[in-house]
């Protein structure tokens, strides 16, 4: 059964909503807020435990956009609405909730069949994930230095060590997985730019320093956090990560 988190401290229109809803046989929680810590804790007990997060923008909220980048980053569809005269509905920030497919906005008052057609679309849309989720082999891997497991899901781009969930960037992630991927291989600077950046024979001194910099980011997220080695500098040739 899907399970969708609504958030609003408009009481009377939660109760509506939440009868409307009642037809898709799922399983709503209404809450007057939500804060970025808890959504967090949240996502890290249970990620497929959402399936939809509806936002009221009327709420005062801690850590709108930090919420909304999470939910995006775990594939969580975000239904939103408000009232147009509302802060949080100016064009610049209407921009940034547009900004991913899996969003859609709801300015009040809004015909209730058509908030209907577009939840039903989003819960099918996330039920399509959670299935092609657990068909997709993980990579797993076990460090000499440690017992506990990198985790890596290839569709979902979600990265684990022990059980937390590493917050990475697009960039971070995908020099992560290249050296996942050929673990044992001493890759050169100039290969991992080609395989993260693009092939491009033009590659100058200049260009293979942001190689550099993304492997101090994953230090620092990974190796400096956990106290282990798991990105080992070979002088004079490049990176690896050892089998």
């Amino acid at each position: 059964m899907s399970y969708i988190l609504l958030i609003s401290s408009d009481t009377l229109f939660s109760h509506m909503l939440v009868s409307e809803m009642e037809d898709l046989h799922c399983t709503v929680r209404a809450i007057p807020n939500l804060s970025y810590p808890d959504f967090e804790s949240m996502m890290m007990d249970s990620f497929d435990k959402c399936h939809l997060l509806i936002l009221d923008l009327d709420v005062e909220y801690i850590g709108l956009e930090k919420i909304l980048n999470l939910a995006t980053e775990q594939t969580i569809p975000v239904v939103l609405f408000g009232h147009p005269n509302s802060p949080a509905m100016t064009a610049d920030k209407q921009r940034f909730y547009d900004s991913d497919i899996y969003r859609y906005v709801f300015q009040r008052p809004f015909l209730m069949n058509q908030f209907l057609y577009c939840v039903r679309e989003l819960l099918q849309i996330k039920e399509d994930d959670l299935k092609k989720r657990s068909e997709e082999p993980v990579i797993q891997m076990k460090q000499r230095c440690s017992a506990d497991d990198l985790r890596i899901n290839e569709y979902s781009h979600l990265v684990y060590y022990k059980n937390d969930l590493i917050h990475l960037t697009k960039t971070e992630y995908d020099v992560l997985s290249v050296l996942v991927r050929q673990r044992g291989v001493v890759l050169s600077r100039m290969e991992l730019y080609a395989a993260v950046w693009g092939d491009d024979e033009a590659i100058d001194k200049k260009d293979s320093n942001i190689v550099d910099v993304y492997i101090r980011y994953l230090r620092s997220k990974l190796d400096d956090r956990y106290k282990i080695k798991l990105i080992e500098t070979v002088r004079g040739v490049g990176y690896t990560i050892r089998k």
